[in-house]
């Protein structure tokens, strides 16, 4: 199976990389910005499952392209 970790730059969710530390998955850190909507999209379709870590809301994960119409279309 293969696993996408999209954790966000931030240190005050540092800890959370002891969950996929040594682990073959592959870990996205980049933020809006350093990394494009479309490129994204490739990842997730790319993987079986996919993690996604840090701050988040009712409306998406800080700091990235997942939003709820993404999730819709994924």
């Amino acid at each position: 199976m293969k696993t996408l970790v999209i954790h966000p730059k931030d240190t005050s969710t540092d800890f959370l990389k002891k969950i996929y530390e040594g682990k073959d998955w592959t870990v996205v850190t980049k933020k809006t910005g350093e990394i494009s909507e479309y490129e994204t999209r490739l990842l997730i379709r790319k993987h079986d499952r996919i993690i996604m870590m840090g701050h988040g809301c009712p409306t998406g994960l800080f700091f990235t392209h997942i939003k709820p119409p993404m999730v819709e279309e994924l």
